[in-house]
């Protein structure tokens, strides 16, 4: 029977077998790698009798901490890949823990388990866990220009999958996170952790601090600048890590520091020349103001109605600080001091006008109790509605009741898209007039407004081409139409839907509008068909640029976008399968959208006949389409064998068309490679050929560990070095990522070549430079 262990964390097998997630289950399968595996398919093997030609499978149930499951799931070829390959049971395992064991006899499962134990007893020791505190850790979780971090790069790199190195990360209750590596060794292990251990040290040592100064008003303006997101802002254009610290000096008082790290003293200092820019300005910026106590609650809302020093963000990012006041009761004639700060001059000036004047606005027309105004919400929905042409409608309101309108974003809620309109006017009276003809007018709106929820892809070809159909069906039913997309949840994709409000005055022209969008709306649907396309044959279909999509796209008059919906094309073969694409076709008439299919259907086919997909490895890749010999005749591994097999053949890397350029694994680590070769009578010559090289790459290959010093000069120097030996010795040379324990990051020089002593000599000259 399975054990489940309290004291360590299992690992999987991320890399080695197929994994697929299928409704919060996980299928790992040596012979069958696409097959679906849900608790409801397990259920009904175990129902279904058996046959004399299949017998009913034996199967083996137990329960684990939900903890283990994702180190269970990452591990590189140790445990659950011995056990099937030992026994040939298949193993399944869910989120919640549950570890399924399906064999074709008793004696299979148990042998299976029994082995599952002994392999999870062997993992619960090689484990090591490192504690880092809160700066710390953001520093080394920095995405750097590349969009990866100093753990993403350790721990992807090919020597860490090679090892089977994973990690798990564990906030603490007290703070800082902990950091738990597994690996198959623990000569791995140690090496991935002395990296990490170094970085911090590094980073331990460079570290810097920024005292904010003990001024209230200033440290009420940085909660506001120097937010999370702010700080984030300072770290990308420094390339540092900021991180805002409250603590306490020797005399037991509380400061504010901002914590700078990285590796490099030079981007630590800029830090913190801007930070003290930062501060600079916003001193040298401040604008007071004073305002009539009575009219504080009116001019701020509630915010202004608190006898406490209460700070106000204005939409400019400028920070407006209502000082306090020293009695709860204060006559209307006292006043209080309203002080601006902001990091540009200008930007605070021109905030101090608009408020100046609002406060001037506001007492006109209010008495000493301050209640002359009163409030309505426009719902955002009916906002251009209501509003009118050039806002013509709430012009009429104010000439027919004599009250001054203000418009403002609710302050409670700053992404609130509503308006609030505050009316103002000498007497009671009169406000509830003005209000009573703002409540028939949305009292109107509301009955005749509907709304249509239509996929948010298709909103560019419902409003046409600079909104002609919009504009058209506005014209000729006299309502108002709007595109909300507030609605949508997530990235726009093929299901992701968005809001169109229709509103107006006369409910049958409503009506009408709805009924004309929802019939485009259904008329693109009926129109609609999905093709599967292998994403080895998506950069030759597409063709450069995306000419051949834009072509089909100009005669047709179709639309083509990716979807993840059931095709309506002959499904992609077994192994293209893992790595198709759906293509989403769409026309105003079917006959646009079958022909665009047809189309595009037709040169999938030709090219299936056409060309041979052969998949290479990333860095093996670069021995073929590295250009070689004299600068007169250059060519290529790739040129010589197309020249000699009279085949045409093809570099691509993620679907698309790739250029000769040095591989490098620091921008290249994610791509799929192929080698595209043309078919025709000599197609099985060039594939031979290709093999046969392939094979004595992989026996010649050898690599030297370099530093990270040695690396940067390389690029210094544009690889001129790296060249002149390639054309000495006839080899390639290609960087790769190592990991060394004695060195804080280093690199690997993978020598490629047909001819074992060209690729020695290479390698004599490369220490000799370089080591």
């Amino acid at each position: 029977m399975l054990c489940a262990f309290s004291h360590f964390t299992l690992r999987s097998l991320r890399g080695a077998l197929p994994i697929v997630v299928h409704r919060g289950v996980t299928r790992i399968s040596l012979s069958d790698p696409v097959t679906e595996a849900t608790p409801d398919v397990i259920l009904q093997n175990l129902l279904t009798p058996g046959t004399p030609d299949r017998p009913k499978p034996k199967i083996q149930t137990t329960t684990i901490r939900s903890s283990f499951v994702p180190v269970l799931r990452g591990i590189n070829g140790v445990g659950l890949l011995k056990v099937q390959n030992t026994t040939g049971a298949r193993i399944f395992v869910s989120n919640d823990g549950v570890v399924t064991i399906e064999g074709s006899s008793d004696e299979v499962v148990a042998r299976a388990s029994k082995l599952l134990d002994q392999s999870l007893v062997r993992l619960s020791f090689l484990q090591q866990s490192l504690v880092l505190d809160d700066g710390i850790f953001q520093a080394i979780s920095r995405k750097y220009g590349n969009g990866k971090d100093f753990l993403g790069m350790v721990f992807g790199s090919k020597e860490a999958r090679t090892n089977g190195i994973i990690h798990t990360l564990e906030p603490l209750p007290r703070g800082g996170t902990k950091v738990t590596v597994y690996g198959d060794t623990i000569a791995a292990i140690n090496a991935t952790t002395g990296l990490i251990q170094q970085r911090v040290q590094l980073l331990k040592q460079n570290v810097k601090s920024f005292i904010i100064p003990d001024l209230v008003p200033l440290l009420e303006f940085l909660d506001l600048q120097f937010n999370v997101a702010g700080l984030e802002q300072l770290g990308k254009l420094t390339t540092t890590t900021c991180v805002f610290k409250a603590c306490h000096n020797l005399k037991g008082t509380p400061v504010r520091i901002i914590l700078v790290y990285s590796t490099s003293s030079s981007a630590i200092q800029n830090a913190l020349n801007r930070l003290g820019d930062t501060l600079s300005a916003c001193m040298m910026s401040r604008v007071e103001l004073s305002l009539p106590s009575a009219y504080a609650k009116n001019v701020f809302g509630e915010a202004g109605g608190s006898t406490e020093s209460t700070r106000i963000k204005s939409p400019r990012g400028t920070l407006v600080l209502l000082e306090s006041v020293h009695s709860s009761e204060l006559p209307a004639n006292e006043t209080r001091l309203v002080n601006l700060y902001g990091p540009e001059k200008y930007t605070v000036e021109r905030v101090a006008r608009d408020l100046k004047a609002r406060i001037e606005r506001v007492v006109s027309f209010h008495d000493t109790t301050g209640k002359a105004f009163k409030e309505i919400t426009i719902p955002s929905e009916y906002r251009a509605s209501f509003f009118g042409s050039n806002g013509m409608a709430l012009l009429d309101i104010r000439a027919e009741t004599g009250t001054i309108i203000d418009t403002a974003v609710l302050a409670s809620q700053e992404h609130n898209t509503d308006r609030v309109l505050r009316v103002y006017g000498m007497s009671d009276s009169q406000i509830d007039r003005a209000l009573d003809l703002i409540g028939r007018r949305l009292s109107l709106l509301g009955a005749n407004s509907r709304l249509l929820k239509v996929p948010t892809f298709l909103i560019p070809f419902l409003i046409g081409p600079k909104g002609r159909n919009i504009e058209c069906i506005k014209a000729h039913t006299n309502t108002t139409i709007e595109v909300d997309y507030s609605t949508a949840e997530g990235p726009v994709s093929s299901k992701t839907t968005s809001g169109i409000m229709v509103t107006g005055d006369n409910k049958a022209k409503v009506n009408e509008a709805y009924a004309s969008l929802l019939s485009q709306v259904s008329h693109l649907k009926e129109t609609a068909t999905v093709i599967q396309v292998p994403n080895n044959y998506m950069g030759l279909l597409v063709g450069k640029g995306g000419v051949f999509f834009e072509k089909v796209k100009k005669d047709t008059g179709a639309i083509i976008l990716k979807h993840d919906s059931e095709p309506n094309s002959e499904p992609c073969t077994k192994a293209e399968s893992q790595v198709c694409t759906n293509l989403l076709i769409m026309g105003m008439r079917k006959d646009d959208a079958q022909t665009a299919f047809n189309a595009i259907s037709d040169r999938l086919e030709k090219l299936r006949k056409e060309v041979i997909p052969l998949r290479i490895s990333v860095l093996l890749v670069n021995a073929f389409i590295k250009k070689r010999g004299p600068i007169s005749h250059r060519a290529s591994l790739l040129d010589d064998i197309s020249r000699v097999s009279n085949t045409r053949i093809s570099h691509l890397y993620d679907g698309r068309l790739a250029n000769p350029k040095r591989y490098d694994s620091n921008r290249h680590t994610t791509t799929v490679n192929y080698l595209m070769v043309h078919a025709n009578s000599n197609a099985a010559q060039a594939l031979s050929l290709i093999s046969a090289k392939l094979e004595k790459f992989r026996e010649n290959m050898q690599s030297l560990l370099i530093s990270e010093k040695v690396y940067l000069e390389i690029q210094e120097t544009k690889f001129s070095r790296l060249d002149e030996i390639e054309n000495a010795t006839n080899t390639v040379v290609v960087l790769d990522r190592a990991m060394s324990r004695s060195q804080l990051a280093c690199r690997k020089l993978i020598v490629l070549g047909e001819n074992s002593e060209r690729v020695q000599k290479a390698m004599s000259l490369l220490r000799h430079y370089y080591n």
